[in-house]
């Protein structure tokens, strides 16, 4: 490896380590700045890349986004003992609601993999500490939903975001493998798509386009058992982001919004999880 490549990994994998969470579109980006040149063979320059990095318990992972099919990219600690859990900018507190949330999520009964705004609101609020109000929960959840660990659907619901599905795979699959999807084209976790009516096999979204688009006038062919898709069964937010048993429930304007939610919910009462223990 040539000094000048050196250098230029180097400053690829320090942008990475600011960057955490990242569009492919921004990662090709970035290289094309430090390399100096349009022709970039990505995957082979994270291939390097995760070379250096892992010294450091770090790796570059990716996962497609389920309705576009462009790709999300993450700084992953491949380490985990509690001590990098605590390099995380998140408290252990705020950890533990992000499981838990996750946990709502996956084992949500309609197997859409959602719950709603006012559920996560709530859910927060309860686990957090003494004094850790709905309008704290609230922030938080924006908070997660920002740097990509959870996402918000239209309708008032939220989502496992991109970022959880890449960091946390392990722990998806130990934790929910009975639960979740495998989309039987990209092998990818899914939380939204249709499932064969012939075998059971999931499909995401995106990768439905691409199996119509390459079967032609066959139309829509299940991967698994090459049989025509005729009457799938759909789970996840339906065309838009709300789950399908829900969409007809939903207003046409869309939900309330997070602070008329918010001062809903603060009339309410809000058991804590001290009330919680205290009531077994």
């Amino acid at each position: 490896m040539s000094q000048s490549y050196s250098d230029e990994q180097r400053m690829l994998a320090q942008w990475c380590m600011a960057a955490q969470f990242f569009s492919e579109e921004k990662l090709r980006a970035a290289m094309q700045r430090i390399f100096n040149t349009d022709d970039i063979d990505l995957q082979h320059i994270v291939d390097r890349t995760n070379n250096s990095l892992s010294i450091f318990s770090l790796e570059l992972r990716s996962r497609m986004d389920q309705l576009t099919g462009t790709r999300d990219w993450a700084l992953v600690n491949t380490n985990a003992d509690e001590i990098s859990k605590q390099a995380t900018p998140y408290s252990p507190v705020e950890l533990s609601i992000l499981k838990a949330l996750i946990e709502q999520i996956c084992t949500e009964p309609s197997g859409n993999f959602c719950i709603t705004y006012h559920e996560a609101v709530r859910e927060a609020a309860r686990l957090g500490p003494s004094g850790f109000s709905l309008t704290d929960a609230g922030l938080l959840l924006d908070k997660l939903c920002g740097d990509g660990w959870l996402n918000r659907a239209n309708g008032g619901f939220v989502v496992m975001g991109a970022r959880a599905t890449i960091e946390l795979q392990s722990f998806l699959n130990d934790s929910y493998q009975d639960l979740l999807h495998e989309c039987s084209l990209c092998k990818e976790i899914a939380t939204c798509g249709i499932v064969c009516d012939g075998c059971g096999a999931a499909l995401h979204p995106c990768c439905v386009d691409r199996v119509v688009e390459a079967g032609g006038s066959r139309g829509l062919a299940c991967p698994q058992c090459h049989k025509a898709i005729r009457e799938p069964s759909r789970f996840g937010p339906g065309e838009d982001g709300v789950p399908i048993e829900h969409q007809e429930s939903i207003a046409e304007d869309g939900s309330e919004d997070e602070q008329t939610a918010l001062k809903r919910m603060k009339a309410e009462p809000v058991a804590t999880q001290d009330s919680d223990d205290d009531n077994h």
